[in-house]
């Protein structure tokens, strides 16, 4: 194993540990946040005043989708890379390509998806092909 491999290896494995921190963080503090306050709706409705999503939320609502979960109950994980192609509308979503991580039992594509997250409500859509 060569050093930038290594590097890189454990890189990306602070990363899901962080993601993995956030998300039992997210799961504790879920019951307090289920409480509506008043006038919810209204500040729900002005998502423009409301400020963007970071990069590594939509990773953490990546980390955690159905697609992802399933890899995980099938003992892989997975790991993704942004996508920034110039094409696509970078003002309004993060875009990543997700992959499987892990041993694979029978050949074939590592590719989970292509998804967007929505930088303004966190919406997460699957994409049919990565050009838009």
């Amino acid at each position: 194993m060569n050093a930038r491999f290594a590097t890189t290896h454990m890189d990306h494995m602070c990363k899901i540990a962080k993601l993995k921190f956030a998300v039992i963080l997210l799961a504790l503090l879920a019951p307090m946040l289920a409480f509506e306050p008043a006038g919810w709706a209204h500040a729900q409705s002005s998502a423009k005043n409301s400020p963007l999503i970071t990069r590594e939320e939509a990773e953490i609502l990546i980390y955690v989708m159905p697609d992802a979960e399933a890899e995980r109950k099938a003992g892989k994980d997975v790991a993704w890379t942004p996508e920034v192609n110039k094409q696509y509308d970078l003002a309004n979503f993060y875009y990543f390509w997700v992959v499987g991580a892990g041993q694979r039992k029978e050949p074939g594509s590592i590719t989970v998806g292509y998804f967007a997250v929505n930088k303004h409500t966190g919406d997460m859509g699957r994409l049919s092909t990565p050009s838009i």
